[in-house]
This record gives structure tokens, C-alpha cells and sequence, in this order.
């Protein structure tokens, strides 16, 4: 059973994943902010009768109190996201994620799901340069079964079959735009060798989706056990690019004179922004800065900043919901929520229901990275 040190720790996690003040939670179960207030801060153990309140409120098991808290340390999760990106935000991403990587590792490890060994920068590496990167994409090929230069059709099953855990944030209480919209697009973290590597994210377009799964993956590998330092966020935008568009390819299909149409075209095939694709240009010195600005003008020019033509499909995560699905085959979330200790609705947004075979629409090429529908 948790003490009241791990209930004080679970109360103030449960309220930090939902964005909720103390007094959002006065008001959500009928206690004071006072009492809760007293409990978070050790001054008062929570009662039974308290507990019950705030699980009935929630829709929270009480088996969430007494589960043993989450050992990843906040301080070493890897965020794509802007230095603008709210304080309170942030908190609740970080509550969220580290509620979400207890569940889903339980999971996988519940149906005994291996993992491969993912490649790390040399510990004792300041900068890496950009070969180094190079290098460490290549080897995550490798290490996910994926050919050194082809395109990467489903990047999220990749991972899986590596026995990763990749699942779409949901926030309770906020639209997804708006998390997105606040400048948060991916969370992960990796304990090292023999550990589960995990990578959420806030959906969005599909490309979005694969470059910032590319880029947690990039922060996995470049970050887990070098010192912090300040171009980890380039560093990892340049381990995403070396991934979904490898040097080999990137030198063979762009010059100085490529137009944006025939990047939209590479788009197509790599399932890569036309934006990320120039900036792939121009860090392999393929393009000058002035070609590099003047492709940008265009694209700000044709409203494609925030909309780009070609619609890159969407890859939906499955290992955790048939894992889920696995353990418990009837009415999975109500019945997992108290042994998992979380409440059924979090549950569902890190397990949703699989679409039924053939639901997916296929991309027009007959591939599965792109639907070339919407090329205008």
C-alpha cells in the first residue's frame, strides 16, 4: 500500500494531467482547497473517504493512488516544442506523458514484447557534427529493418516492430489543435539499453506526424546520454531529415535549379514536408542561402506554410491497443483501468480502436506514405 508521501504524489499528479489548479479540483469534487492543498503538502494524509471523492469525480480507480509512482525523471524527457510554449502546458505534458509511458511499457511488457537495440551518440561527444548524425540515421535503419535509402512507408510500425512504444497525446480538458497550436508537438524518453523507448505525440497533418516521430526518435538516440546542450533541437531536426530522406537519395534528387514542384514530388515519395525537404537541401550544401530563401518566399507566397499540397496519410499506432487487447479481450478499457490504475478515457486515447482492415484510405500511387489527392 503507497504511503502518504506516494498519495500526496499521485493527487498532485492526477491534477497536473488534467491542467487543474487546486481549486479545480475543490470545485470538481466537493473538497476544500485548503484539505488538498494540506495533503499535497504532507501536512494531512488523505483519507479513504477522500480518495473515494476525488475517484468519483475523476473517473479515476483508486488503485491510481496507490500505484507506484513513475520513475522517469521530468528533467530528462525530450521535447519537440517552441521555447514559447506555456509553463502550465508543459507541466501537463510532462504528468501526462509520464503516466502514459508507465501504462504503455507495463503493457508491452505484459505480452513480453521485445526490444532491439537502438544505436546512442558517444556519451563523451560535445557537438555532433553533421556526418556523425549521418552515421546514427543509418544505424537506425539498420537497427529497424528499414533498407539504407528507400523511403520509409510506415515509420510508427517500424518503431513498434522494434518494440518501441509510439502513441498519439490526447490532453484531457484541450483540444489537440490547441496543444499544437501552443507549440507542443512530441515528448520521449529512453532508459538506455534493455529499456522501452517511447514517443508520444499531438497529431496533426500526416508529414507533421512522421518528422516529429523522426525527430523524438532523433532526440533518443542523439540525447540519451550526452550532456544537454543547446542545439539538441537542431540536432535532432537534422536526425529526422537524415532519416526520412537519406544523403544518397537527397544528393540524387535535388540541385540548385529542383522547382517546388518537383519537391512536392519528392514529398510524395519520402513523406517528408516540402519544407523539411529545402531545409534537407540546404544542410547538405545541395542549395545556397539564396536558393534556399527564395524557394521559401514561394512557399510563403502560395500559402503553403501552413497547408502544403500532397496529403501524406496518417500513421496510427497499434502495439498498445493490441497489447491491451491481448490482455484483456472483453470491454478492455472499464476493465484494464483498475490494474493498469488509470482512469478508462486516458486509457482509450493511448489505446484507441484499431480502424477496421481496409478503413485506411491508400495512397493513390499504391504505396502507403502519401494520397496524392490533394496536389494542387
Amino acid at each position: 500500500m503507497a504511503n502518504a508521501a506516494s498519495r500526496a504524489e499521485r493527487l498532485r499528479t492526477l491534477r497536473e494531467m488534467h491542467g487543474w489548479t487546486q481549486a479545480d479540483l475543490a470545485s470538481a469534487t466537493g473538497l476544500s482547497q485548503p484539505l488538498l492543498s494540506s495533503i499535497e503538502k504532507l501536512r494531512r494524509d488523505a483519507t479513504p473517504d477522500s480518495l473515494r471523492a476525488i475517484a468519483t469525480a475523476t473517473d479515476t480507480p483508486l488503485s491510481f493512488f496507490e500505484v507506484e509512482p513513475s520513475t522517469v525523471p521530468t528533467d530528462s524527457l525530450h521535447f519537440r516544442k517552441n521555447k514559447t510554449a506555456p509553463i502550465k502546458l508543459t507541466t501537463q505534458v510532462k504528468a501526462f506523458f509520464r503516466e502514459a509511458h508507465r501504462v504503455t511499457t507495463t503493457l508491452l511488457d505484459q505480452i513480453s514484447r521485445p526490444i532491439a537495440q537502438f544505436p546512442s551518440a558517444d556519451a563523451r561527444a560535445g557537438e555532433v557534427d553533421a556526418d556523425e548524425i549521418e552515421k546514427l540515421a543509418v544505424e537506425t535503419r539498420r537497427t529497424l529493418g528499414l533498407e539504407s535509402d528507400a523511403p520509409i512507408p510506415n515509420l510508427t510500425r517500424a518503431l513498434e516492430r522494434a518494440g518501441a512504444a509510439v502513441f498519439r497525446m490526447t490532453l484531457p480538458g484541450v483540444e489537440e489543435g490547441r496543444v499544437v497550436g501552443k507549440g507542443h508537438y512530441g515528448v520521449s524518453y529512453w532508459g538506455g539499453p534493455g529499456e522501452r523507448p517511447v514517443i508520444g505525440y499531438f497529431p496533426g497533418s500526416g508529414d507533421r506526424d512522421r518528422f516529429t516521430i523522426a525527430h523524438e526518435l532523433g532526440h533518443i538516440v542523439l540525447h540519451t546520454y550526452r550532456t544537454p546542450c543547446d542545439e539538441a533541437e537542431t540536432e535532432a531536426h537534422r536526425f529526422a531529415g537524415a532519416l526520412l530522406l537519406p544523403r544518397a537519395r537527397a544528393t540524387d534528387l535535388i540541385s540548385a535549379t529542383t522547382t517546388l514542384s518537383e519537391y512536392a514530388r519528392i514529398k510524395a515519395g519520402f513523406g517528408i514536408s516540402i519544407q523539411a525537404i529545402i531545409m534537407r537541401a540546404w544542410h547538405l550544401g545541395l542549395i545556397d542561402d539564396d536558393r534556399k530563401t527564395s524557394l521559401m518566399v514561394q512557399v510563403g507566397a502560395r500559402g503553403w506554410r501552413t497547408s502544403e499540397p500532397v496529403e501524406v496519410v496518417h500513421e496510427e499506432p497499434q502495439l498498445v491497443t493490441k497489447a491491451l487487447v491481448a490482455v484483456w479481450p472483453d470491454s478492455p478499457y472499464r476493465r484494464a483501468a483498475e490494474p493498469l490504475a488509470i482512469q478508462p478515457q486516458i486509457l482509450r486515447s493511448l489505446a484507441p480502436v484499431l480502424p477496421a482492415p481496409g478503413a485506411r484510405v491508400r495512397a493513390a500511387d499504391g504505396g502507403n506514405v502519401v494520397s496524392l489527392a490533394s496536389r494542387r
